[in-house]
């Protein structure tokens, strides 16, 4: 396992109690996979956390494999569905693509909510696995991050209060973004019960051409982009506008040819 990836286990062992108050009533992703899923067909969602997409995954009838790396978001997740895991319908796994294929095979995969910029390294042999494991004319589907820092640099630096929910109770915390080269430093400081619990996260900004680039070597063919969620008008990394947000790609397993 990797530096990177190590580093993101420790990050989500402390983060993971949050997590749900900090992105669970996001929705804005859902339209993007309801579109490139089709009902009843099996999906594996990478990075699954809590299960926020594997709820809609199953709601959409697709036998559903979630894998993560984090002890503490796995147990999350099998405490939300444990009539899914009771009847097949779920399965959940630590498997890392690092170390290669998972040896089932689906007709989508997805890297939801910035997953793939967790990857600092070997994004390329992490994908050739995903990409082992998709049927032919299989999609795998991924969300990345742009740096608020780096699209606002009034951001880089400035510290700024938030707060989420947590055990019924509303927890202020603190939030700074800092760019270091191609890395956005995330610092997040959380006030529980009078104690301060301090959550460092370090993600890797990947621009479409990087990722067009990293997806090619990985072994895709057609390959297609979108700012923010606008999957209704994909298309190539070079009809790009300039990003302020986060953008989605997806990725055919196709005969580059």
């Amino acid at each position: 396992m990797s530096g990177s990836q190590q580093e993101t286990i420790a990050t989500y062992r402390r983060f993971a109690a949050f997590y749900d108050g900090y992105v669970g009533r996001f929705h804005d992703d859902f339209g993007f996979y309801e579109a490139f899923c089709p009902p009843g067909e099996p999906v594996v969602e990478i990075g699954c956390g809590t299960g926020r997409i594997l709820d809609l995954l199953l709601r959409l009838g697709c036998p559903t494999t979630g894998l993560d790396i984090s002890p503490e978001m796995l147990r999350l997740a099998r405490e939300r569905f444990p009539p899914a895991l009771r009847t097949g319908r779920l399965e959940l796994s630590d498997h890392n693509y690092s170390n290669g294929p998972l040896g089932k095979k689906f007709s989508r995969a997805i890297a939801s909510f910035y997953t793939l910029n967790y990857i600092h390294e070997g994004l390329p042999d992490f994908l050739a696995g995903v990409r082992t494991d998709l049927v032919p004319d299989g999609a795998f589907l991924a969300d990345l991050f742009v740096p608020v820092a780096l699209t606002r640099p009034g951001f880089d630096g400035a510290w700024v209060d938030k707060a989420v929910q947590f055990n019924g109770q509303t927890v202020p915390f603190r939030d700074r973004r800092l760019i270091d080269g191609s890395f956005e430093i995330r610092e997040q400081v959380y006030l529980v019960d009078d104690r301060e619990i301090r959550i460092e996260t370090r993600r890797r900004f990947h621009t479409p051409a990087e990722m067009q680039s990293t997806l090619e070597e990985a072994g895709f063919g057609e390959i297609l982009f979108a700012p923010r969620y606008d999957y209704p008008h994909l298309g190539p990394s070079s009809d790009m506008p300039d990003l302020d947000t986060n953008y989605v790609v997806v990725a055919w397993n196709r005969d580059p040819s």
